[in-house]
């Protein structure tokens, strides 16, 4: 369920390895669909979400409380992608939320979902799954920009400030650390209403949080460029906040006045140092304050230090000028997906070649 995103889509770079032997039932491909019939919360988020596998991956294997969708007949391409579509659909998401039993941990009957009508295919429909692809495309297109542009910055890093080098500081020689604290629970929102609120990774994306929740009675602040590490397993995962937000229990943010972007790269350098925070699978991994400031880290002089700044805030800024198209994409996709089930807008009319030409030759 790890690499299903709340609500369906597949989560990038958050799947795991298995290395026994699997049934080829169990098996998936580059295109295959399948969906979550449990969520760990009541929230229901995960619920009969659905994602598909991405062409770079080759291989996938099924987890518990996961199926995978078999379709008859040699379905087309087309039929396939109508079939994801509608199980991203809003309509479809209340259906399994309401169809979901259990008191913690909530379930969605094979029958249920099984159950779910497909709305009749229609030409509109079928030109609007096709915008849905495109965007889709983009978003893809985008995410490995940032990834390749990420890969560029963190081997600049790593020439200059190698971090296999005998440590000479420590973390708080460089950067302010906040711890985060959750604030009441009956402060949460999700209509804007106060602060935006990460209580940990979950809100994560690659390289930005995406808004869920907000609180009316904010504690910790992150200011926007901070760092947001995940102090609460998996110990070290990191993301950018985007703008002034409240941070929770399970993150912290770490901030450094105009050298951001150094630190940034300093903090993914140090992946090893913090997975060794994550337990040994009978302790829940954690990584207190002290520890986070006592962070044993290499630093250059301050003119290295000002050096790479100056290297890898211009790529820290592609990226986020991406991200903030995708997140864009993301809202319009997320407009037009009730269209889909209610048939309210008709772009059967709508030539998409010339569209579909231009992401091809990006």
């Amino acid at each position: 369920m790890g690499s299903i995103e709340r609500h369906g889509g597949f989560k990038k770079g958050a799947w795991k390895h298995y290395p026994g032997s699997s049934s080829p039932d169990i098996i998936l491909h580059p295109g295959d669909l399948y969906v979550s019939l449990k969520d760990l919360t009541q929230a229901c988020d995960l619920l009969g979400a659905v994602a598909r596998v991405p062409k770079y991956l080759t291989e996938g294997r099924l987890t518990q409380d996961t199926v995978k969708l078999h379709f008859q007949n040699n379905a087309s391409e087309q039929v396939r992608q109508y079939v994801y579509w509608s199980l991203r659909s809003p309509q479809y998401r209340a259906y399994c939320k309401a169809r979901g039993t259990g008191t913690t941990n909530m379930s969605l009957s094979r029958k249920d979902f099984l159950d779910w009508e497909i709305p009749t295919k229609t030409k509109g429909r079928d030109t609007l799954v096709q915008l849905l692809e495109l965007i889709e495309l983009k978003l893809a297109l985008n995410s490995r920009l940032n990834d390749h542009l990420a890969e560029m910055a963190m081997m600049l890093f790593d020439s200059e400030c190698p971090q296999a080098n005998e440590p000479n500081a420590v973390l708080s020689d460089v950067a302010e650390i906040t711890m985060g604290q959750s604030p009441s629970g009956s402060s949460y929102n999700e209509n804007g209403h106060g602060e935006v609120f990460y209580q940990g990774r979950g809100e994560f994306g690659s390289f930005f949080p995406r808004r869920h929740l907000f609180t009316t009675e904010p504690k910790r602040m992150a200011r926007e460029g901070d760092i947001l590490v995940s102090v609460r397993a998996p110990v070290g995962d990191l993301n950018i906040a985007a703008e002034d937000c409240c941070i929770g229990r399970g993150l912290a943010a770490i901030h450094s006045g105009s050298n951001q972007s150094f630190v940034h790269y300093l903090m993914r350098a140090q992946k090893r140092q913090l997975d060794t925070f994550n337990g040994d699978g009978t302790v829940f991994g954690s990584i207190n304050g002290k520890a986070l400031k006592e962070l044993s880290v290499y630093l250059p002089s301050n003119d290295g230090i000002a050096h790479l700044q100056s290297l890898l805030e211009p790529i820290d800024a592609m990226i986020r000028r991406n991200d903030d198209e995708m997140q864009a994409l993301e809202q319009l996709r997320d407009a037009l997906l009730p269209k889909l089930m209610s048939g309210e807008i008709d772009i059967s009319r709508i030539d998409l070649r010339q569209l579909n030409g231009h992401l091809s030759e990006n």
